[in-house]
């Protein structure tokens, strides 16, 4: 299932539709051209050249710089009504602002909007550079190279509503080559237009033509690898569905078509080697594919789940819902994108809705396939939710949300064939115990149940095994949890107090560690606390020796029976030591890296009549002592 995202509206003159008569559109090719004949004499002079604006970020790119991502050091103008020209928006300095991040997301806004940089060129000879967009799906892009007096160089166009044929690099996403002189600067300026009021995001970047040329190639390996897959799974189903002739089959392959043709439209590439001299088609298919994969999902989700028997009242709303998603595949035939961008978007999420509470119901009920659909709408509804709050400016352009809704839908083909595969697996064991019954005796089918019983009870111990060993791990870091600490702790101090043998006890606290998040981040912080852990599992090799988190930054030690008293304050030691050589880096300790203060117990054999409480008191007192000690050290006695 895939929201439509990235479908556009065709110009006014659109609006008599893609079939209207060439006499027609010449008719109206000429009283345009009347109509700006007769508006230039009252059209104001532009402005004179001038010197280039003072506080323009100068990029430079040379020999040691082959790449530079501008999006952060770019400047930005919004020009609501489309009205300035490259002379008036480099005029307008009062109006730039600007741009703190490295992708620039205009998101819903009418009119274009200006993105201006300057770059250098660091090499002594003449240097040649391309500045990729990043977004295959930017309708219009105009670009003007200006040099530091005003004058405009080269300007280009390029964008999905422009034929390839007139890119000036013909390229999946828009591209510009920028020339530049030994020691030059030069002025880019970028105007981004659209028609439906929906601006791509765009990530800038400027290379040198070898580094553009290596990223391209790298691109090109990891889509084809991508739509390899893609399309090596739809030749394998489509096979499936020759030989079962199953419903659900079909729709599977009818699904995983749609997919193919919208995620290859999507990324670029349709234009790029499809139909490079036809923009409109491009976006017709694009918009096009998207109902047709929204539906055909629907439709093989009910043949899949048999929602028909089994939910009956939620297959007639699943209906409705897929009907209104193939519906969606009209518009766009007829040029009206926005129709389809909203009606996809409603119906789509309300295919997800009702997909995804008939999944649940059916899941309840103990269906084996409603689990493969379940883990495929969640990794879809993930994708869509990610993009949808790019596109609307919740979240941050990035590459999270610029290829998530492709991972997730991704994900949810790849969950779809696994249930697809396991159903043809169910169909044929079906099948197969249906004639060993009709042809075994009953002794063979005891035997057989003896087996899957046997099976059925390893899985459960192999399955208690590891519940039992989650139940005592902190999933964060790794370590036994405290509930195992209480555990075997009070084990072991019973131990000690039966045969004598040395215990050693410490109790450490990463010190500082609330002005590390509040600085660096609760990112930061766990990363932190599991490289800590690391370093101290790391160092405990000896049997009986463990590391528990007592709670927050707050960790214990146990060492093993073969530890002996002496030797145990000089290992915990090590351990203090062992942490701070991580050298994480904290401008908030006076060490300047991260480091903990350790309190020690150590009992030999005549230290024995003591309660775990009265232990574990005396190694939390030693551990305040060693904070009010400077920290970063052990304190045993």
């Amino acid at each position: 299932m895939i929201p439509l995202c990235l479908v556009r509206h065709q110009p006014w003159t659109r609006l008599a539709g893609a079939s209207a008569p060439s006499w027609w559109r010449r008719l109206q090719a000429w009283a345009l051209a009347v109509l700006l004949a007769a508006m230039t004499p009252l059209a104001q002079a532009h402005p004179a050249p001038s010197p280039s604006p003072s506080n323009l970020s100068t990029q430079r790119i040379g020999d040691d710089v082959q790449s530079v991502t501008l999006g952060a050091e770019l400047q930005v103008l919004h020009d609501p009504d489309s009205r300035l020209d490259i002379h008036q928006a480099r005029a307008a300095e009062s109006l730039w602002r600007d741009h703190p991040r490295p992708t620039f997301n205009p998101g819903f806004s009418a009119g274009a909007w200006w993105v201006r940089v300057r770059v250098h060129n660091a090499t002594g000879q003449r240097l040649q550079a391309v500045l990729d967009i990043g977004s295959p799906l930017s309708d219009r892009i105009e670009l003007y190279q200006l040099d530091p007096q005003g004058h405009v160089r080269r300007q280009d166009v390029a964008g999905d509503r422009v034929p390839l044929l007139s890119w000036p690099m013909r390229q999946r996403t828009p591209a510009f080559p920028v020339w530049l002189d030994a020691g030059e600067d030069r002025d880019l300026y970028l105007r981004l237009s659209t028609h439906d009021g929906l601006h791509e995001a765009i990530t800038p970047v400027l290379r040198t033509a070898s580094a553009q040329a290596t990223h391209a190639g790298n691109e090109s390996l990891v889509f084809g690898m991508y739509f390899g897959v893609l399309g090596g799974m739809l030749v394998y189903n489509l096979f499936l569905f020759a030989s079962t002739r199953g419903a659900a089959f079909g729709f599977y392959v009818l699904h995983l078509a749609a997919f193919l043709a919208w995620s290859f439209t999507f990324r670029g590439f349709a234009l790029r080697y499809l139909w490079p001299g036809h923009p409109d088609l491009n976006n017709q298919i694009l918009a096009a594919s998207v109902g047709a994969a929204v539906a055909t999902v629907g439709l093989f989700q009910m043949h899949y789940l048999d929602t028909r028997r089994r939910v009956p009242r939620l297959h007639k709303a699943l209906v409705a819902v897929t009907a209104m998603n193939g519906l969606c595949m009209l518009p766009p035939i007829f040029g009206f994108y926005a129709l389809t961008f909203g009606l996809a978007m409603v119906a789509g999420l309300s295919l997800m809705a009702v997909g995804s509470v008939t999944t649940l119901v059916l899941l309840r009920q103990g269906s084996r396939p409603a689990h493969y659909m379940t883990l495929s709408f969640t990794a879809l509804s993930t994708g869509v939710l990610l993009y949808y709050l790019s596109v609307l400016g919740v979240l941050p352009s990035g590459k999270i949300t610029e290829y998530g809704l492709e991972v997730g839908a991704a994900l949810q083909v790849l969950l779809l064939a696994f249930g697809v595969a396991d159903r043809l697996n169910t169909l044929q064991s079906q099948k197969l115990q249906s004639d060993r019954q009709a042809l075994a005796a009953q002794t063979a089918l005891a035997t057989r149940l003896d087996a899957l019983v046997r099976q059925r009870t390893e899985d459960l111990e192999q399955a208690n095994q590891r519940l039992a060993a989650l139940s005592i791990t902190d999933e964060l870091t790794g370590a036994f949890n405290r509930r195992h600490f209480n555990q075997v702790f009070a084990a072991e101090v019973a131990r000690h107090d039966r045969h004598g043998t040395p215990l050693v006890f410490s109790i450490f606290d990463v010190d500082f560690f609330k002005g590390y998040n509040d600085r660096y981040g609760h990112q930061a912080g766990d990363e932190a606390l599991q490289a800590i852990c690391g370093a101290v599992a790391q160092r405990l090799r000896r049997s009986g020796d463990m590391l528990f988190r007592l709670g927050g930054e707050e960790f214990g030690v146990l060492l093993g029976t073969e530890h002996t008293v002496d030797g145990g304050q000089a290992f915990v030691e090590e351990l203090c030591q062992g942490i701070a050589a991580l050298g994480l880096k904290h401008e908030g300790s006076a060490h300047g890296v991260v480091t903990a203060s350790f309190g020690l117990v150590l009992l030999g054999p005549q230290d024995t009549g003591l309660a775990t409480d009265a232990l574990y008191a005396k190694a939390d007192e030693r551990l305040y002592r060693a904070k009010k000690e400077g920290r970063n050290r052990v304190v045993a006695a």
